[in-house]
């Protein structure tokens, strides 16, 4: 807390900031992509050795929208949010992305696109 913050009696600061790496979001997309296995999927019996070994492979990793929703709930408690690296976002993250800019500044958020 800084010293015009106590002073005012206010409880948190006027502005919250959140910086997002868009670099980190495009990997995370892209694990969303490789690991969009179903954790229910049945294994391919050719794979399962007879005399046992490593058990397949299976993920637990969540989809594109719910990644997008998590940022979408994370952001809500945020005034400003400092985008880093804005390059990485090509494609269909960029459309996500644009997507999820217009309901944050609908809400009264600013971005700064750095």
């Amino acid at each position: 807390m800084n010293r015009r913050d106590f002073l005012l009696l206010r409880k948190d600061p006027r502005q919250r900031e959140f910086e997002l790496s868009c670099d980190r979001l495009y990997m995370q997309c892209l694990d969303t992509e490789l690991s969009g296995l179903e954790p229910d999927a049945e294994a391919d019996p050719a794979e399962t050795s007879p005399w046992g070994g490593e058990p397949p492979a299976r993920f637990a990793g969540r989809s594109r929208e719910q990644l997008f929703e998590a940022l979408d709930l994370e952001l809500r408690k945020v005034e400003v949010l400092k985008v880093v690296n804005s390059q990485w976002l090509v494609g269909e993250l960029r459309h996500d992305f644009d997507r999820l800019m217009v309901g944050f500044c609908a809400r009264g958020g600013r971005v700064d696109i750095g």
